[in-house]
């Protein structure tokens, strides 16, 4: 195999003194000279021409490049590397058989072909042609550029590639490395894109879903029993079709495989059952329904097929309960009946209300109805809890709002002695007002209105040594509730003289929720 050596001839811009500048700087020329390093070229065992930097030192240089080329005679001649097979391979066809693969291990048309989608994208603006050439960072640096901020041709601002979408990229160049590493014989020594990590999307959601509310449900359900069919549903379809999902909280594309032998709804405990082919997880899922929905299908369904009798027919067991091809425009078929309902598509706060928000006003309804978060997440058939908490569940504030009701009351009587950490030496008046000295910290002090020790506040002068000997700023033949105690961040605790030796209450703290952003992922 043949191979040069040689010092690589370069391009630099110089000013008039001689000194490099940039090619942008006024009154710089092109001055060429060749490369301080020397450059090796050969050819591989694949018969492609390869071009390596090498060292300042010619001899080193020369070492390194007749290595190289002793290990691509190797290679050529069998004598090493069990992937050059594969590495001859283009990289098109492998990605064809790990396609193949996933179609084999029953992944979904829809899920193959996104997968597909992303990894021939970064290849082609990669420039890649064999394993060889896949290149962790190449990958990175195609995915940076692509989220960011660029301009069309009338200067309009078009936004990027979001984190969202970026992330599914990596999921599915890491998936195409673990296979090449997977398959027998291995493809590959490593996964070229192990290294490779998602980055944080929650600052950067371009969708947010919103659940529908119970306000807004019952004007969508009579907006759509009114309307207009739409690709072969009737109104009172799309009714049905509606309560099921915010009932199951199905996807469209389960909902549009169901049939009637899909449905029990004469048992004990009525089932939808959506099957494996179809089902998101790829295993049958027999999600239970509420007896209320129950006997609304039946009627429906009674009504579609004229059977009053049985639902579960031999000639009708096959029919699909909503057929046509909605499912391809189902948001624009709730976006059609939302306007018929005077409901926003979009609210103030930028949330859409479109038909996978269905799924999320169920999995919503779960938590408001006290559903525990282990069965929440059965019901919405997720591998991961964090899914159904986090992305799926979206509360109000009068939701949340509404659960500290459930809090003990409040408690009533006079206060007991309670324990303040925290001392000051300065003083405060009895106005509330401060001295010129440091500020005096002090705590507060929540009492039951009609406790007659706790109608006034008193301030103490900390410089007394005795408690005995305080001020009282106020003339009264009741006795003063004792201060006892500073801390930083609140105001006087007022203390009821008569409770100084009971022992303080036991403490309790409230629950918090926190309101985050959601997205769907799922």
């Amino acid at each position: 195999i043949a191979m040069a050596l040689f010092h690589k001839q370069v391009t630099r811009y110089v000013d008039e003194n001689g000194r490099q500048v940039r090619k942008s700087t006024p009154g710089a020329r092109k001055k060429k000279d060749k490369s301080k390093v020397w450059t090796g070229r050969y050819r591989d065992a694949n018969g492609d021409k390869q071009e390596v930097t090498l060292f300042p030192d010619k001899e080193a240089s020369r070492q390194k490049l007749a290595g190289l080329v002793r290990k691509a005679g190797q290679a050529e001649t069998g004598l090493v590397s069990s992937f050059d097979d594969a590495g001859k391979k283009p990289l098109a066809e492998h990605i064809d058989d790990w396609l193949t693969t996933l179609k084999a291990r029953n992944r979904s048309a829809n899920h193959i072909a996104k997968l597909g989608g992303y990894v021939r994208r970064t290849v082609a603006a990669c420039g890649w042609k064999r394993l060889k050439n896949l290149s962790l960072c190449d990958a990175e640096k195609y995915l940076a550029e692509r989220r960011e901020t660029r301009k069309d041709k009338d200067g309009n601002l078009i936004p990027g590639l979001s984190i969202a979408a970026s992330n599914d990229h990596v999921a599915a160049l890491k998936n195409f490395g673990n296979w090449l590493i997977r398959t027998r014989p291995k493809r590959w020594p490593e996964n070229p894109f192990s290294g490779m990590t998602k980055l944080n999307s929650e600052g950067d959601v371009r969708l947010e879903r919103r659940p529908a509310s119970s306000e807004e449900l019952p004007k969508l359900l009579t907006a759509a029993a009114n309307g207009k069919p739409f690709r072969g549903l009737t109104g009172e379809d799309r009714v049905a079709l509606y309560l099921v999902a915010t009932e199951t909280g199905f996807r469209a594309s389960e909902l549009a495989s169901l049939t009637v032998a899909s449905l029990n709804l004469s048992a004990e405990i009525p089932t939808i059952a959506v099957e494996a082919a179809v089902s998101k997880r790829r295993r049958r899922d027999v999600q239970p329904i509420r007896c209320e929905l129950a006997v609304r299908l039946k009627t429906w369904l009674a009504a579609k097929l004229s059977a009053v009798n049985t639902l579960q027919l031999d000639g009708h067991a096959a029919m699909r309960l909503w057929p046509g091809t909605w499912n391809e425009k189902a948001a624009k078929m709730l976006r059609v009946d939302l306007e018929a309902a005077g409901i926003p598509f979009q609210d103030a706060a930028g949330q859409r209300l479109d038909f996978h928000s269905l799924r999320g006003t169920f999995a919503t309804n779960l938590a408001m109805a006290g559903v525990s978060p282990k069965a929440a997440q059965e019901l919405m058939r997720h591998s991961d809890i964090n899914l159904t908490m986090k992305v799926y569940t979206n509360l109000r504030l009068s939701d949340v709002a509404s659960d500290l009701e459930k809090l003990p009351p409040l408690p009533t009587g006079e206060p007991r002695q309670l324990r303040a950490t925290g001392t000051t030496d300065q003083r405060a008046n009895v106005s509330g007002g401060r001295s010129d000295k440091t500020t005096v910290s002090v705590a507060r002090l929540v009492a039951h209105s009609s406790d007659d020790s706790c109608h006034r506040l008193i301030s103490v002068d900390e410089s007394q040594a005795s408690q005995n000997n305080r001020e009282t700023p106020m003339s009264t033949d009741k006795k003063i509730p004792d201060l006892q105690g500073f801390d930083e961040d609140c105001g006087p605790v007022m203390l009821a003289e008569n409770h100084r030796n009971q022992e303080p209450p036991v403490r309790f703290e409230l629950t918090t929720y926190a309101l985050r952003k959601h997205r769907s992922t799922n």
